[in-house]
């Protein structure tokens, strides 16, 4: 039981991390001017793959970088989850 739970909300906390830093996140969770733990690249409004490729060659990749990212993180965290619950 222990073990579902612990899977469940690692999959909430990994989605949530997927939608931040895509563009479809449209909510604000600080003001700009007081970046959380001071870190300038985290924007408030999430899209941070965006901001990380722009100017770049990649810029018009963005959502297939997204995708690949996100699917690389799934897989790392499957195989460690995997590790783990042997």
């Amino acid at each position: 039981m222990t073990r579902r739970l612990t899977g469940l909300a690692l999959a909430a906390v990994l989605t949530l991390a997927a939608l931040y830093t895509s563009a479809y996140w449209t909510f604000r969770l600080w003001p700009r001017r007081e970046p959380p733990f001071g870190l300038e690249w985290l924007r408030p409004q999430g899209d941070l793959v965006d901001q990380w490729v722009r100017g770049t060659s990649l810029d018009v990749y963005e959502i297939l970088v997204w995708g690949v990212g996100v699917f690389l993180v799934l897989s790392a965290v499957q195989w460690l989850w995997g590790q783990i619950t042997r």
